[in-house]
């Protein structure tokens, strides 16, 4: 019996669960003593502000224990045997907090050469990819800290089965998870020796990249920014190096690419590693990228351009920029073309490109590539205020040379006088 058959049956009312109320798959009890489905109090505590029982509204820990009520859930299930609704499977049993101590406890003190540490370290990754409230209850249990010591261990070790299966956890349990100090502590003093490892795992193909970039991205962000600056300059060529790489693959996974530009971007902060990613190649390889790829990936394309205008704004950046021959013949192609927030960077690179770096053949270029036809457009598109001014400023700029062109507008003429 389905949907309409079931409202015609009387439910006897302590099988509906307070929240749904729907008949209760999953029934548990709260410490408050009153009974919920699993799946709909999990919930409610996850999400709610205050986490509170939403019958008694007296205060229950978002982590609550929750006693599974098997007596009510084998009543549920004979009652819909003999009402000829469809019967609630058995529910699958959930992640207990001794249980994976126990696993924690075996992982800690386990051999990781061994196949027992392996099977440990899969049954994680399973119980990772279960129900989000196992997800809670390692992240509560400082489990991503334990993966990125046994994922040093398993490096040093060459194990990079087991170096997979570190990282996939770590990124399945990270956004349930709320950094302690002993865990900033720990980032804080091997922050170099975890980048080392987890750079050197980006390097490598398929799923282990992406898990690597990921874990690296996370980590570089709980490290503070005076310990940026001494990254060494064989990690930024790395990742400069998936860069390349990735410019020279007709399929692109979008993934990785985001994630090592976001991580260059965050590099960036500190104003000494713009100067290590530009000698490192950087400016050359996101030109090709973003040549290799159509204009579509837009969330790829703003960052690169967001990493351009960081690099433009120092001397090297600029000459590495105009070295390349597609340079301002890029910058003309995607303007207007991909979105406001791209817009923003190009103008923000010609603007300091055509300010600092004006050569006489700069500004020719610029208009023998068409950029200033698309700085016209630019004035005249519906554009933000802000846009239009950027635009407006690098005409007036380099208006006695551009005056007089065919490819300018007539009207145009007087912005000199604007």
């Amino acid at each position: 019996m389905e949907g309409d058959d079931v409202q015609s049956v009387e439910i006897p009312p302590y099988f509906l669960c307070p929240i749904s109320l729907q008949i209760m798959k999953d029934p548990v009890t709260a410490v408050t003593g009153i009974t919920y489905d699993r799946e709909s109090i999990q919930k409610w505590l996850l999400n709610s502000r205050d986490a509170t029982c939403p019958v008694t509204n007296q205060p229950l820990s978002r982590y609550s224990d929750l006693i599974p009520n098997h007596t009510l859930r084998r009543l549920i299930q004979a009652w819909c045997t003999t009402s000829s609704v469809d019967r609630i499977p058995t529910p699958t049993p959930v992640l207990d907090k001794p249980q994976l101590l126990r696993l924690i406890r075996s992982l800690k003190n386990g051999d990781v050469e061994k196949a027992a540490f392996a099977a440990g370290l899969a049954s994680l990754e399973v119980l990772g990819n279960g129900v989000e409230m196992n997800r809670v209850l390692m992240g509560k249990s400082d489990v991503p800290k334990l993966m990125l010591e046994l994922l040093v261990k398993c490096s040093t070790k060459c194990l990079i089965q087991c170096v997979q299966k570190c990282l996939a956890v770590f990124n399945l349990v990270w956004s349930f998870y709320w950094p302690t100090q002993d865990f900033e502590m720990y980032i804080k003093e091997n922050s170099v020796e975890l980048v080392d490892h987890l750079s050197a795992a980006a390097l490598s193909d398929g799923d282990l990249s992406g898990h690597a970039l990921q874990a690296l991205k996370r980590v570089l962000e709980a490290t503070c920014l005076n310990k940026l600056q001494l990254l060494k300059v064989d990690f930024i060529s790395k990742m400069v190096m998936l860069l390349n790489r990735n410019s020279s693959r007709t399929q692109q996974p979008t993934t990785s690419i985001i994630s090592v530009l976001q991580i260059l971007i965050y590099l960036s902060s500190v104003g000494r590693n713009r100067t290590k990613i530009t000698e490192a190649g950087a400016v050359r390889a996101l030109i090709e990228l973003e040549l290799s790829k159509p204009p579509t990936h837009k969330r790829t394309t703003d960052l690169i351009f967001g990493l351009l205008s960081l690099l433009c704004h120092y001397v090297e950046g600029r000459e590495k920029f105009l070295s390349h021959p597609c340079a301002l013949a890029l910058l003309a192609e995607r303007l207007l073309r991909v979105s406001p927030a791209v817009d923003d960077q190009i103008l923000e690179i010609i603007s300091l490109v055509s300010k600092l770096s004006g050569r006489k053949e700069v500004v020719a270029e610029m208009l023998s590539v068409g950029m200033v036809s698309k700085l016209c457009m630019a004035m005249q598109a519906n554009c933000a205020d802000y846009v239009k001014a950027k635009a407006r400023r690098v005409l007036r700029r380099h208006w006695s040379v551009w005056d007089g062109s065919p490819c300018v507008p007539l009207y145009l003429n007087t912005i000199h006088h604007r």
